[in-house]
């Protein structure tokens, strides 16, 4: 009995560790890709619904509990190293990247004699060192820094302002241009991609038809794939539901035998929320059935749908790059970013039973955002200063300066994953000396030249551009001649790859451009 007593204590740490660890982590990433006005308009709406939460500047009358209140390490400072998360908390928040949508409001009903107990759940957040993480009283001030960030504003013209959101498939042709891909792995994931449907299935053809029309193995194709089904968004490029939701579990690190047997055979129950059945089919209880639900509601069936949108954004920079004395600073731009604190006089105010569990819900819910923002800042400032490090040339001399630079060198360099630079990369905006760039700009798949030296393809594109601008506009270079251009220059591409750049730049072929007088 003792045996079975000490089985049953792990089983239910392990459960709830991931169930605590999923609700923080929802937070994490859902700040991690929000721009900086989506990012203020999700925290204006938290204090509207949280009444634990409010504004620094609203504390009036709290000065007291202010004075008791711990801040957390302002971040952005270009002096102070940034501040590091509980190491097992970022771990866990990294390893679980990728869509996540909130579980609250998806929770299975189930009668309560199915279900915890109130002292069953309390008991088991207590299993989990909550104080060791976040101190009980939280403020999040942003960073007020040493420079006015209000004094580039001049620099960037209003149609440098405007944005609109990828879609699906320039989200992931993009992570395959600067990632390791063979010649022929492009080619099948070219085709891959082109063939997603809007929520990101690979429904409409199979892998032996993409090897079959690409000359490739199947083997080939297979492994591209795989490849691309760890792109952001995590799970694209699935070819079922279940697949979907097994390849971002296996990628998070929540997949176990149960949640594979439930996906596998018992997803019409899951759909009907019979958890009865699903238990007994197991031979488990249906607490450890629940628990298993909550972490797959946690993944997104929909992978493709945040991207596509028509929408056109108003550019607001995340952070700003520039020059102080011989060196470069890098500022996160906080201008707008309320501050947000935890209403201790709230929470002491309330002493029934039931309130308390609801404040203190609130309260749990509470330090989780401020933290989630806490870390999506830390990891935009940790990207930009390893960006600032390898495209310290283009700082210098500007865009023709621009170095090859993969994915795989930041998140190496930041020591995160792929897709978390591709999440914190994209959609996020630097003011930098030489005009407003998406951070995802300064990533570059590379040009071999003659000399075995790599050069950004950006590069090439701008020596196009500059060789079309000097030319004899009744005699336009052909894009022959421009393949020779830079051939003696020491670049060898293909006359195909200069049409592709050309047209990237919106250039015109020679017989249009032509002039005649």
């Amino acid at each position: 009995m003792g045996f079975d007593l000490k089985q049953q204590l792990n089983i239910t740490q392990r459960l709830e560790h991931r169930l605590v660890m999923t609700q923080q982590m929802q937070q994490a990433i859902s700040m991690l890709q929000l721009s900086h006005l989506e990012l203020i308009e999700q925290i204006n709406e938290e204090l509207l619904e949280n009444p634990i939460l409010q504004e620094a500047d609203d504390a009036s009358g709290d000065d007291a509990e202010g004075r008791d209140s711990m801040e957390l390490p302002a971040v952005g400072d270009a002096d102070d190293p940034v501040a590091q998360p509980d190491d097992d908390v970022r771990l866990e928040s990294e390893r679980l990247e990728g869509e996540a949508s909130g579980v609250d409001d998806l929770l299975p009903e189930v009668p309560s004699s199915e279900s915890l107990s109130l002292e069953q759940e309390n008991s088991l957040r207590e299993d989990v060192e909550w104080n060791a993480y976040v101190a009980d009283s939280v403020n999040y001030t942003p960073d007020q820094g040493m420079y006015d960030p209000s004094a580039l504003e001049e620099w960037v013209p209003p149609e440098n302002r405007l944005s609109s959101k990828p879609t699906l498939a320039e989200h992931l042709l993009w992570q395959m241009q600067v990632s390791d891909f063979h010649s022929h792995e492009r080619a099948a994931a070219e085709f891959i991609i082109g063939n997603l449907n809007a929520d990101g299935y690979l429904t409409s053809i199979t892998v032996e038809e993409i090897a079959q029309k690409t000359n490739l193995l199947v083997e080939t194709v297979e492994r591209t794939l795989a490849k691309i089904q760890q792109f952001d968004p995590v799970g694209v490029g699935a070819r079922s539901l279940v697949e979907c939701l097994l390849i971002q579990a296996q990628h998070y690190g929540t997949v176990d035998p149960v949640m594979e047997t439930i996906l596998a055979r018992h997803l019409r129950e899951l759909e009907r929320k019979d958890y009865g059945t699903i238990a007994r089919a197991l031979k488990i209880p249906v607490e450890d059935v629940l628990e298993t639900v909550k972490a797959i509601l946690v993944l997104d069936p929909h992978p493709g749908r945040a991207y596509g949108s028509e929408d056109v954004n108003y550019i607001v920079p995340d952070v700003y790059i520039y020059r102080q004395g011989d060196d470069y600073q890098v500022t996160l731009n906080d201008d707008g970013m309320p501050r947000l604190r935890l209403s201790q006089k709230f929470i002491n105010t309330h002493d029934q039973a039931a309130v308390k569990e609801y404040i203190e819900q609130k309260k749990r819910h509470a330090k989780w955002l401020i933290q989630a923002i806490q870390m999506r800042q830390e990891t935009i400032l940790r990207v930009t200063r390893s960006i600032l490090k390898f495209q310290h040339d283009f700082f210098d001399f500007g865009p023709s300066r621009l170095r090859p630079l993969t994915l795989r060198e930041v998140a190496q360099d930041v020591e995160r994953h792929e897709s978390t630079v591709s999440r914190v990369t994209t959609n996020k905006y630097a003011h930098t000396p030489h005009g407003l760039f998406e951070l995802k700009y300064f990533f570059r798949n590379a040009v071999t030249r003659t000399d075995g030296d790599d050069i950004a393809s950006e590069v090439v594109r701008s020596k196009i551009r500059t060789l079309v601008e000097a030319e004899n506009p009744k005699k336009p270079m052909s894009d022959q001649e421009i393949v020779a251009a830079l051939a003696r220059e020491g670049i060898e591409i293909a006359r195909r790859t200069v049409q592709k750049y050309r047209e990237q730049l919106g250039i015109l072929n020679s017989s249009q451009r032509k002039r005649f007088f």
